[in-house]
């Protein structure tokens, strides 16, 4: 005896579309506050020398005598590992202004970690998500699809992607990865310069790129295998999401 497969549509009262039996949205399985995370402290890893990246600016075209005129804020490495078992994990950190970040997922000694790289001094939280969901509760309503996936549960914080910083809202933004780069600065001929790319928030819900540069450079003498940093290739396209009550 065979049977017909059902699924299961729902809209909101805007006809938006709630939840669909056929598409799995990714969820929060981990929500850490900054006291949760481990402090590193200052982040000084450049390329060869041991110093803070402390200069931080949205002047993307800094000439290199004026990186003295910029305050020194030194970045901290805030970092969380991630459970094996948490599946295609993406990370995201709360809205903070005004102050520079940079940072997302990387494996390190066949670890997954979240990385924050900030010289922001405040609190923050940081939310990764995962293709799978994990929830132990057992009441609520649950989806699957014909293959009997499940592809929600009332009781998971699924991820919601907004066009911009609301004021209205609590947001985070998605960080896809800290990328260390190098440049010569305008004006000087034989330096280089370590830097982070990153961002900056200001409270009208501008997102600004910034460059951190280290507070140490290298000569030309030193510096002779610069064909090992070509020029990245880096999605700087900010991705806020929604985690109002999350």
């Amino acid at each position: 005896m065979g049977y017909t497969s059902m699924s299961l549509t729902v809209f909101n009262d805007d006809y938006t579309l709630n939840i669909d039996s056929f598409y799995s949205n990714m969820a929060v399985t981990i929500k850490a506050s900054k006291a949760q995370m481990q402090n590193l402290g200052v982040y000084k890893e450049g390329w060869k020398s041991k110093t803070p990246f402390e200069k931080v600016t949205t002047n993307l075209a800094m000439e290199g005598n004026d990186l003295v005129k910029i305050p020194s804020t030194p970045f901290i490495l805030y970092r969380i590992e991630i459970p094996s078992n948490i599946e295609n994990p993406i990370g995201a950190v709360s809205v903070f202004f005004n102050h520079g970040f940079c940072g997302g997922i990387h494996t390190l000694d066949g670890k997954r970690y979240f990385s924050l790289y900030t010289s922001y001094a405040g609190d923050f939280n940081v939310y990764i998500y995962s293709s799978n969901k994990i929830n132990t509760e057992s009441y609520g309503l649950e989806v699957y699809n014909p293959s009997g996936g499940l592809v929600f549960d009332s009781e998971n914080k699924y991820l919601k992607i907004i066009s911009g910083v609301d004021s209205n809202k609590s947001c985070a933004m998605i960080l896809q990865g800290a990328v260390l780069a190098q440049e010569v600065p305008k004006k000087w001929s034989t330096a280089w310069l370590d830097f982070l790319w990153g961002f900056i928030i200001r409270p009208t819900g501008l997102i600004e790129e910034v460059k951190a540069y280290h507070a140490g450079y290298y000569t030309s003498r030193v510096l002779n295998n610069y064909s090992m940093f070509p020029k990245p290739i880096y999605n700087n396209t900010p991705i806020i999401v929604d985690v109002t009550n999350y």
